[in-house]
């Protein structure tokens, strides 16, 4: 794969990320015969992720985006529940906490796309 439009995720990231730009420097990632997009750290995208299944997934991405321009500090977030996917992760470190807002623009996402889900994500009380 050399293109990251080949990507199965392209048009979600297309159609949501508030620099698009980034996606001409992303990077797809073959996880189990399935590609993935890495989109690199930038302008108002402060890192990213990829959730992976298995810890050879998470070796693989690793591998793959080492060294890559735009992937700095490329780390392994190991999940401590049999239910939950470990991330591959890049760049700045997410916002501590469940604020959607600011992980939404913590990833680089539109405003109205933050926005979109926040209103129909339930809230606490």
């Amino acid at each position: 794969m050399t293109h990251p439009t080949e990507a199965v995720d392209w048009a979600y990231y297309r159609d949501r990320i508030a620099a698009p730009q980034l996606l001409n420097r992303a990077r797809p990632v073959l996880l189990r015969g399935v590609p993935l997009l890495a989109v690199p750290a930038g302008g108002p995208r402060q890192g990213g992720f990829l959730s992976v299944a298995t810890v050879a997934d998470a070796l693989d991405a690793v591998r793959a985006l080492l060294g890559q321009p735009g992937f700095p500090d490329v780390r392994v977030r190991w999940s401590h529940s049999p239910d939950t996917c470990h991330s591959v992760e890049w760049g700045d470190r997410p916002p501590p906490g469940d604020d959607d807002t600011a992980c939404g623009l913590h990833y680089g996402y539109r405003a109205d796309v933050i926005r979109t889900y926040t209103a129909a994500v339930p809230q606490d009380p």
